[in-house]
């Protein structure tokens, strides 16, 4: 039978709300949390927040996710403050700005790591940068911009499908392909001049994608506003669970 044991702030944690987690060398986890920073190693912990007057503390205490570049090296994604670079063992963080890094502006809406260990960044009103991890420098990849008769302002979640190639969801305006060989964008949509026609607003619960996940089989998963759909990467079959097939919850996946 399982067991479980609250960790929060009635046990000395920072927040009770958990954005994310990542294990270091030791096994230790390092957590996510919206008011700072915890290192756990399942029973003792140690919470990292920002102090004004002390610039070696962490520089900001909103932290939306965390990517493991190396066992001792992960990135901290603090929202509309840019990056932070944290060494896990010497337990050091470094601020990086998106002048530095050669992006558009300090609000990133997404990072997500590929399978070579490149670095994505989604950066709000602009479009996707690669980032090369040792000179750490952008390149833009996907710049916003119109599509298929379609003006596409801002990009949300990204997932690599096994084969590497990069989806994005657009909001409300469908899901973009990114194909990792040629280049070449392709665009899901309800209507319009598209690569991919949908038969119907049938073959996904949503366009406004929060979520997407790759399982094992390459079926893409996404999680919206009216719950969660797929598609299948190589063959394009898509479908959708509807919430009330469900069990509990009113549908949204974030």
């Amino acid at each position: 039978q399982l067991q479980f044991k609250k960790f929060g702030l009635e046990q000395g944690f920072p927040s009770n709300t958990v954005k994310r987690f990542e294990q270091d060398l030791r096994n230790d986890l390092w957590v996510a949390t919206d008011k700072g920073l915890v290192l756990f190693d399942g029973v003792n912990h140690i919470n990292f927040e920002h102090l004004v007057v002390d610039d070696d503390t962490i520089h900001f205490n909103e932290i939306k996710d965390v990517v493991k570049i190396n066992p001792a090296a992960f990135l901290l994604h603090v929202g509309t403050n840019g990056l932070i670079q944290l060494n896990t063992e010497l337990r050091h963080f470094r601020h990086l700005r998106w002048s530095e890094l050669g992006l558009s502006s300090d609000t990133i809406i997404h990072i997500k790591k590929d399978q070579d260990n490149r670095l994505f960044v989604n950066v709000l009103n602009s479009g996707i940068y690669g980032v090369n991890l040792q000179s750490q420098r952008a390149q833009l990849v996907l710049p916003t911009g119109n599509y298929f008769d379609y003006e596409y302002t801002n990009f949300h979640a990204l997932e690599f499908d096994n084969s590497g190639n990069l989806w994005t969801g657009a909001w409300s305006k469908g899901l973009l392909k990114l194909n990792k060989e040629s280049r070449k964008l392709s665009v899901f949509h309800l209507e319009g001049k598209i690569d991919f026609q949908l038969s119907s607003t049938e073959d996904f619960n949503s366009l406004y994608t929060h979520t997407l996940k790759i399982d094992k089989n390459d079926r893409l998963l996404m999680g919206g506003f009216l719950g969660l759909s797929w598609i299948d990467t190589k063959t394009q079959e898509k479908g959708c669970f509807q919430w009330n097939n469900l069990r509990g919850g009113t549908g949204r996946v974030v």
